[in-house]
């Protein structure tokens, strides 16, 4: 089963991905970096999108601006049966609303905190 889930950065994209038992951690840059995380972090930053009260709000629509200096575009294609979408699902979130909304705030701050973890476990050069 696949999970994934991604977002525009000011670096490229960041993502997580969920493949059977293992979770890996991405960044769509120029370097396209890809570390292998722990399941139950990948997991947690999943779900944890999942559970930001009234994130439903902020699913894409048609003809919605995807401009991405004014927004996050979150990305998600999840096979788990309660989310599963044959398509990919977008969600676009205006950035000024995240500093006004604590958990979407703290999720992207658990994004990049992942990120970060696995750039300096990983070293230079990786």
């Amino acid at each position: 089963m696949i999970r994934s889930i991604s977002f525009n950065d000011r670096n490229g994209d960041i993502g997580v991905e969920l493949n059977g038992d293992r979770a890996f951690l991405r960044q769509d840059s120029p370097e396209h970096t890809r570390a292998e995380i722990p399941y139950h972090d990948g997991l947690n930053l999943l779900e944890g999108f999942y559970d930001i009260p009234r994130i439903e709000e902020y699913r894409g629509k048609k003809s919605d601006n995807r401009q991405t200096s004014i927004q996050y575009l979150v990305v998600i294609y999840d096979e788990m049966p309660q989310h599963y979408s044959d398509e990919w699902l977008d969600y676009v979130i205006p950035k000024d609303s995240v500093a006004l909304n604590p958990e979407l705030n703290a999720w992207f701050e658990n994004m990049r905190t992942t990120k970060r973890q696995a750039d300096a476990e990983s070293g230079p050069g990786e």
